[in-house]
């Protein structure tokens, strides 16, 4: 979701290849695929303010383009799941709504569901991207609590876990979502050649990248379902940005 520091950023290609028709309708093509859900029709909300990306839990109650719905949950999935998903995005959701406290949780690039299922969408554009050693703020406890709980793993006593921070977040709350019920995929979109001269913007490297971070996770964790779900949770969708126009 950064801004490449040559050429453009993950979140400018994801907001493209969700408004440009025919790279949507590829990409689309592509996240049913890694879904096996060939023919399921996907919903994406927009961001409200008109941002490439959602911040925090402002996707919660994102407006879906094409419908004009803007509790686009509560009219896709029951009321009960819906409260579930505002539950585990945030500890005290009505509070935070209330306070505006939207930027304490997760930005994500897109959400959009796929038939029934629920994808929580990170964009990278290259393999350096991936990086991203948090300190977790005011919220440090909750989150390295977050880690044990559902991965198994204390992140901020590790420092082989460097650089896993973002990734350990977002897998978390996906877990925390699917043991919980929800139909739920974390799905990593790769736009290569979307950073502009940089040598990582490859399939190859960013793919490398992400198994470099999810071994780090999984070989100190002491879940035994981790891997499995692991897997499970997280799909990897690619396209190059310049072939595929």
């Amino acid at each position: 979701m950064a801004k490449s520091q040559i050429g453009r950023g993950s979140a400018s290609w994801m907001k493209e290849y969700k408004t440009a028709k025919e790279r949507r309708l590829k990409l689309e093509t592509k996240i049913r695929e890694v879904l096996h859900k060939k023919e399921e029709q996907i919903l994406w909300p927009e961001p409200a303010s008109g941002a490439k990306e959602f911040v925090g839990l402002s996707w919660i109650e994102g407006k879906c383009r094409d419908q004009g719905d803007n509790d686009w949950l509560r009219n896709h999935i029951d009321a009960e799941k819906v409260k579930i998903i505002k539950d585990v995005c945030c500890n005290n959701y009505e509070f935070a709504r209330k306070n505006e406290l939207w930027n304490r949780w997760q930005n994500w690039d897109a959400v959009c569901f796929v038939g029934d299922t629920l994808c929580l969408i990170e964009a990278k554009a290259y393999a350096k991207e991936m990086d991203h050693d948090g300190d977790g703020g005011k919220s440090r406890d909750a989150i390295n609590q977050l880690f044990i709980d559902t991965l198994g793993v204390e992140y901020f006593a590790d420092s082989d876990k460097k650089n896993c921070y973002q990734l350990m977040n977002r897998i978390a709350r996906a877990k925390l979502l699917y043991d919980r019920g929800i139909n739920v995929k974390l799905i990593y979109i790769f736009f290569e050649n979307g950073a502009e001269k940089r040598p990582d913007s490859t399939k190859k490297a960013m793919q490398d990248m992400l198994c470099k971070h999810k071994n780090s996770v999984i070989n100190k964790s002491k879940s035994k379902d981790l891997r499995e779900k692991w897997d499970d949770l997280l799909k990897v969708v690619c396209v190059n940005v310049d072939t595929d126009k």
